[in-house]
């Protein structure tokens, strides 16, 4: 499948690692893990395991893991699962751990040094305050005569929470990065533009797609409402808001208008087919992740773990 020129292969632009032996996804209501072929760049077998609540508790600034040794234990049963004894990992954080950026920079000229610097200060600039133990991971693309960096930051002792989970677990975690990024890799070559929609239990995040260059890439707290019975339009009106506010951004940001979406949901409880919901309230083209994903699961799995194929694209 060929992949948009300029994203191919986000993971190795970001952290330039090679292919790990899995991939795990940590939320707040489940852990997915996806074993790796490297040789065939396939994937060799999967899981999906529900969390109880109250056990992950995503936060980029606080402790997000509240019971651990429940959590080893499911780390150890999904390894069991897809016949991973030990290797390299890449874990897919929850949305809500870490900051993305896009940034433009004018000069292409500037050294890597100097650039590194320019970096930090104007993410810093848009976080008010940057944390001593922050780390950034960034990735700059040519844009015409000037660059797009996209900036990842989060900070060490959180970072250090989701690597010592799975170190105990005799893993070692090459990679570390987000699901909504990982969509982006596994998107087909397009002509239209896009935006990729992700909702988790307790998030929402965006990725558009504009002239094959990430333009943008938008997160925040976000709660679906599951309560049974609601009226649907009470279900999913806050999204749908969300959708159209993004989309009206870029509008006036990049002076073009978005047609094309590709829906992921995060949430295998939620009572209602939020794609087909869209697809009804929005005059767009709406397609789910998991049409992505070349595999034998059922259409719900293929979009649950749609993230984690991403690492193969």
């Amino acid at each position: 499948m060929k992949h948009l020129p300029d994203l191919k292969r986000l993971k190795d632009h970001f952290l330039e690692v090679p292919l790990p032996d899995a991939v795990f996804q940590l939320t707040t209501s489940y852990l997915t893990g996806l074993r790796l072929s490297p040789r065939e760049r396939r994937a060799a077998g999967s899981f999906i395991s529900r969390l109880p609540a109250g056990v992950v508790r995503p936060s980029f600034d606080e402790t997000n893991f509240l019971n651990i040794p429940l959590l080893e234990s499911k780390v150890k049963e999904g390894m069991a699962r897809i016949g991973l004894g030990q290797g390299t990992v890449a874990v897919l954080l929850p949305e809500m751990c870490a900051r993305v950026f896009i940034l433009n920079l004018n000069s292409t000229s500037v050294s890597q040094k100097e650039k590194e610097k320019i970096v930090r200060w104007r993410v810093g600039k848009q976080m008010l305050v940057v944390p001593e133990d922050a780390r950034f991971i960034f990735q700059a693309f040519p844009a015409g005569s000037s660059e797009r960096i996209v900036v990842a930051v989060g900070r060490g002792v959180v970072l250090q929470e989701y690597e010592g989970l799975f170190s105990r677990c005799q893993l070692a975690v090459g990679n570390l990065s987000l699901p909504s990024l990982s969509l982006v890799n596994l998107l087909p070559a397009a002509d239209e533009d896009v935006l990729v929609v992700n909702v988790e239990e307790d998030s929402l995040s965006f990725a558009a797609v504009i002239d094959s260059e990430l333009s943008l890439y938008r997160q925040k707290a976000f709660s679906f409402d599951m309560t049974p019975g609601a009226p649907l339009v009470q279900r999913i009106g806050g999204l749908l808001k969300e959708v159209e506010n993004t989309m009206h951004y870029l509008e006036d940001k990049e002076k073009k208008r978005v047609r094309s979406l590709w829906f992921r949901s995060g949430l295998p409880d939620a009572g209602v087919d939020i794609a087909v919901e869209l697809r009804r309230l929005m005059a767009l083209t709406v397609r789910e992740t998991g049409e992505l994903v070349v595999r034998d699961e059922g259409n719900g799995e293929k979009g649950l773990l749609s993230p984690l194929f991403g690492q193969l694209a």
